[in-house]
């Protein structure tokens, strides 16, 4: 009786370590306190990076959700687009854009 015992607790501590393991990365970003994000020229347009704790997180030189790879047109609209995955991510959401929100992000501008 004792050895099963011991191996239910084996059992039970090895599933809780890797369990911890698999979350731990996706917390390291939803708890962040430092996000950034910086907003520079690509060929005939802009782009952005998000970074946490002052390493790149995110590099997006194209506009995400639209196909082909084309930037921003405007500096306003990367940096929109940035001030929105940042919000995105403080929430604890997926930085990902729909077609929708992306489409609003360039009439806006």
């Amino acid at each position: 009786m004792g050895t099963r015992r011991y191996n239910i607790i084996i059992i039970a501590l090895a599933v809780a370590i890797s369990f911890a393991i698999l979350i731990s990365p996706c917390n390291k970003y939803r708890h962040a306190s430092s996000y950034e994000s910086f907003v520079y020229p690509v060929n005939k347009g802009w782009g952005y990076d998000i970074l946490v704790k002052d390493s790149v997180f995110i590099h997006q030189e194209s506009i995400p959700a639209l196909e082909g790879n084309k930037p921003f047109i405007t500096k306003a609209q990367a940096r929109e687009a940035a001030s929105k995955v940042i919000s995105k991510l403080k929430k604890g959401e997926s930085p990902s854009f729909s077609r929708s929100e992306i489409e609003r992000i360039m009439l806006s501008q």
